[in-house]
């Protein structure tokens, strides 16, 4: 059999002969699989063990490593295709304290059972057994052995509580020695040992411990008794900056000004009065100011004119400190230099004969100390291990740390540190000298130039905001006024921000320049949220998480993780749209990535997927938007709109025919709602263009068909007569030779409608015919189950039959159209076919029923956003009043729509086309030029929103 020893020394064993392991990372395996006994697959335990390698390498090193232990376990390790374990006959010395000790003690038997079990603990777990290269592993182990250690106290106490109520006081006694060796600070063993040594009658021998006691309590720096805390308690608060004792007057006072900044320092004022706030993380991107706000925390606290300030004010009383410390990690590159540095800080000298993190500890001992590290984005994990172990021994000391990345700690509290607040175009003057991002840069302008640009508030404003608010870069830009005035800076930063480089050799390389402080950031990143940045990049900068996971190649945790820490370090930053996550770049980490050549290759891949991505999207949500959520679905296409328009133009430049075609297809009544005409025109002709020339591919000329058809529909709401019909004859040529009875019922469709427009003078055959027509496409549409389309015909239907004078026969096939729009829940078409109802009421003579249909058209279009289609039912209803109002809130409404649909970032056509523009003629005509450009500039000036009341 073979027995495994982790207490105190790694020992492996095969019956009396000690197997002798040549390798550490050997050892670590057999210690993880007996301290966690079940099966462990081969890339969990290379990932523990070789975390900083890549996993091929992870695998090649774990094969021989394996190979060792097959030599020397043989059958005893298990290990498999799917993962490697222990032979449940081995025999490990931690199952044995732990099941021994498990039980209370209640019986002699139970005392004799447990007091075995306390011999198997020969010393802590692995005791002096290290890992370098593997933290997780480390930390684990660390974590176990103060529990075991805890393990072994409780029993001993509880043990010798037995042991000592019946009087088996010398068994008592050297348990209780064992115990104190392992413990020698512990105030319930040394207790009962005093306890014990009375009871045995040693009075000489409690006088000598208590000696000694006072002794040992003295070497670890932590005396437990009421006068030393009490002495603890009155003592001065001394401030160590690096090393150096800091003066709040002579040292913060020189540092720049803080900004802004002034409800997150409360926030974070109240979290340090919070005994229950161990940790606190400041957490921003590089130059975001975390350094300048920790130097501004500590000195408040430290200040006593400051706090003397506070104590009329709502916070709470003075916290107080032994001693401050303050420690710079930023140059610290290997993890066995961050407690050196930390003992040098607070002006330590290490010992050296003991581990240093167990010296550091015991040298803060109980004393009530607030620990600052700055810099810790490249520590991370190692540093972790430090607080942790900080936190477990040293419970009065708290730490406020700052990093690119959160650390992740148990309890950690993290505050966000973000750009400052910029303004914005149409503030004045007045507020544009109080916002914090324009004092900071009037700040350091003084320090580099003599003249005064507070004049110059505008450029200033606007120089922010191309800097994004962040104070670093304000910092390098105002370095310029040197030479420049703020103008000029603006006007050569509008292309590039990278170049902005600090003119001082002091400042820490990371700070020299705007581009190295984002090398360093992105240095620091997992290949997952790399892979998210890029990923992000190539969705024009702003892009859902949906999107993100799809695109990436990463898991959704993977994904989140990578935002996560994207957000963190300032790469990205968070917006909700409608409920939605979605991470937007800001303009330097654009211009980085762009320049980075190296990406190329993962670019070229992210694009490919980006269209195909983006082809899907649009084609799932083109159904959508003949339905109940047409308007929510035109929102979300509309802040996508950047990435479609990206999608096409790389479809098109890889002449990716059918999938240039397949998304102006899907995009085109996208590009209908929203009055992108003529950008929807020049697509289409640029899909027809390829489609006409297959270099490579022979396509379906369906598709060109399609793309004719809907270039007809565009031109047909231009007013285009000659170009709609070029191109409804071209689509029917192709339809002769590539027979398509849906597509042919679809253009049939489009035939009739611009008739109707464009020839409101139809005889009664032309009428007829048109309505023969309509009737098969009616039926060919209904063949397919496509009930939209069956329900537009019907819709144009019924023009044909007003225009006939048939009005009934109007009214039963608009009714026929809303059944079928009603089982869609289109809203919308709803709104369109109660529109034509009021005119055809109208002309019947029921003035009030056609008011009643027109005013619920109007507030149904008005209430989905349609502000366009509101207008055109607005000016049916003004056509036929006689209230000279109705027409003016017609402009109103016009003017109104063009005003949101500059706002929202769309693009207002700059003529109705045929459609409306019969709708306003009558009323332009009847309250002149004059009045109509009035009211017209005023909707547009105010943006307003029109009730009529019924």
């Amino acid at each position: 059999m073979i027995h495994v020893l982790l207490f105190n020394d790694f020992q492996l064993s095969l019956g009396d002969r000690q197997i002798n392991l040549r390798h550490n990372k050997s050892k670590a395996v057999i210690a993880w699989l007996a301290l966690n006994n079940s099966t462990w697959s081969r890339d969990s335990i290379a990932e523990l063990l070789w975390p900083h390698l890549e996993r091929d390498r992870q695998l090649a090193n774990l094969r021989v490593v394996l190979s060792e232990l097959r030599k020397s376990c043989g059958s005893h390790l298990m290990v498999t295709t799917t993962g490697i374990s222990l032979n449940r006959t081995i025999s490990i010395d931690v199952s044995q304290f732990t099941t021994s000790i498990s039980r209370k003690c209640r019986t002699f038997r139970d005392a004799k059972v447990i007091e075995n079990g306390l011999s198997v603990y020969t010393g802590p777990l692995l005791h002096g057994f290290r890992v370098g290269d593997a933290p997780d592993f480390e930390f684990n182990i660390d974590l176990l052995r103060r529990h075991l250690t805890s393990m072994f106290i409780d029993a001993t106490i509880d043990l010798c509580d037995y042991l000592i109520f019946h009087n088996q006081q010398n068994r008592a006694i050297m348990l209780l020695e064992k115990a104190l060796n392992v413990e020698p600070n512990h105030d319930k063993l040394h207790t009962l040992y005093v306890k014990a040594l009375d009871i045995a009658d040693q009075p000489g021998q409690v006088i000598a411990y208590t000696t000694t006691r006072a002794q040992l309590a003295n070497s670890y720096v932590q005396e437990t008794s009421d006068k030393v805390l009490s002495e603890l308690a009155t003592a001065n608060t001394t401030l160590f900056l690096d090393g150096e004792e800091f003066t709040y007057q002579s040292q913060l006072s020189t540092l720049p000004p803080i900004l802004g900044r002034e409800s997150q320092i409360s926030q974070i004022l109240e979290l340090i009065y919070d005994s229950n706030t161990p940790v606190i993380t400041f957490v921003g991107p590089g130059g975001v100011g975390k350094t300048r706000l920790a130097f501004e925390v500590i000195g408040r606290l430290y200040d006593p004119e400051y706090i003397s300030k506070q104590q009329t004010a709502n916070l709470p009383k003075q916290y107080h400190y032994d001693k401050i410390v303050f420690a710079d990690l930023s140059e610290i590159m290997s993890k066995d230099e961050i407690v050196p540095k930390i003992f040098f800080a607070f002006q330590g000298q290490m010992v050296g004969y003991k581990p240093p993190l167990v010296e550091l500890a015991q040298r803060i001992g109980l004393q009530r100390y607030l620990l600052v590290l700055d810099n810790l984005e490249h520590l991370i994990p190692h540093v972790n291990l430090v607080i942790d172990y900080i936190q477990a021994k040293c419970p009065n000391t708290q730490l406020v740390t700052t990093s690119r990345q959160r650390l992740r700690l148990r309890r950690e509290r993290v505050i966000s540190i973000r750009s400052l607040t910029v303004p914005t175009n149409d503030q004045s003057e007045a507020d544009l000298f109080d916002n914090p991002a324009v004092q900071l840069f009037l700040y350091f302008s003084s320090l580099h130039s003599d003249a005064d640009f507070s004049n110059d508030l505008y450029h200033i404003g606007q120089l922010c905001r191309v800097l994004d608010g962040l104070p670093l870069a304000i910092e390098l830009a105002a370095s310029r006024t040197a030479l420049l005035s703020p103008k000029e800076i603006l006007e050569r930063l509008t292309n590039s921000n990278l170049n902005l480089t600090s003119p001082s050799h002091h400042v820490p390389l990371r700070h020299r320049s705007l581009e190295e402080s984002i090398s360093w950031s992105y240095s620091l990143l997992t290949d997952a949220a790399k892979q998210v940045l890029l990923t992000v990049h190539t969705l024009q900068n702003d892009g859902s998480l949906n999107a993100i996971v799809a695109l990436s190649g990463l898991s959704e945790h993977e994904s989140i993780d990578g935002a996560l820490r994207l957000v963190d370090a300032g790469l990205a930053t968070k917006h909700i749209f409608r409920g939605m996550t979605r991470l937007v770049l800001p303009a330097s980490i654009v211009e980085y990535l762009t320049s980075r050549t190296d990406l190329y290759a993962q670019k070229q891949a992210l694009d490919q997927k980006h269209v195909l991505y983006f082809l899907a999207q649009a084609e799932n949500l083109a159904y959508q938007l003949k339905g109940r959520d047409q308007l929510e679905t035109l929102r979300l296409m509309a802040r996508d709109f950047h990435n479609y328009k990206s999608a096409l133009q790389y479809a098109q430049s890889q002449s990716e025919r059918v999938t240039f075609s397949k998304l102006c297809l899907s995009l085109a009544w996208f590009w209908t709602l929203t009055g992108y005409l003529s950008f929807g025109i020049s697509n289409l002709e640029k899909a027809i263009e390829l489609l006409n020339n297959p270099e490579e591919y022979k396509l379906s000329p369906l598709l060109k068909c399609q793309c004719q058809i809907y270039l007809a529909f565009f031109y047909i709401l231009q007013g285009n007569e000659n170009e709609a019909k070029m191109n409804l004859v071209s689509a029917r040529d192709c339809l002769s030779a590539n027979p398509s009875e849906t597509i042919l019922a679809q253009c049939i469709n489009y035939e009739a409608l611009l008739q109707i427009i464009l020839n409101p003078q139809l005889t009664p055959a032309e009428i007829f015919d048109l309505c023969n027509k309509l009737d098969q496409a009616e039926r060919k549409f209904k063949m397919v189950h496509d009930s939209w389309n069956q329900a537009r015909v019907i819709y144009n239907k019924s023009h044909l039959e007003t225009l006939a004078e048939d009005f009934v026969a109007a009214l039963d096939t608009l009714e026929r159209a809303v059944v079928i729009f009603s089982s869609l829940e289109d809203i919308r078409s709803i709104a369109m076919c109660k529109m034509q109802r009021g005119i055809i009421e109208e002309l019947l003579g029921d003035s009030q029923e056609a008011r009643k249909s027109l005013l619920s058209a109007f507030e149904e279009l008005r209430g989905l956003g349609d502000i366009v289609q509101a207008a055109r039912a607005l000016s049916a209803l003004a056509g036929n009043s006689v209230s000279l109002e109705m027409y003016n809130t017609a402009a109103l409404l016009f003017g109104a729509a063009e005003h949101i649909y500059e706002t929202t970032g769309l693009s207002f056509p700059s003529s109705y086309g045929g459609i409306i523009e019969n709708y306003v003629k009558r009323a332009r005509a009847s309250i002149g030029e004059v009045n109509w450009g009035k009211y017209y500039k005023i909707g547009k000036a105010e943006g307003i929103s029109v009730t009529i009341e019924s």
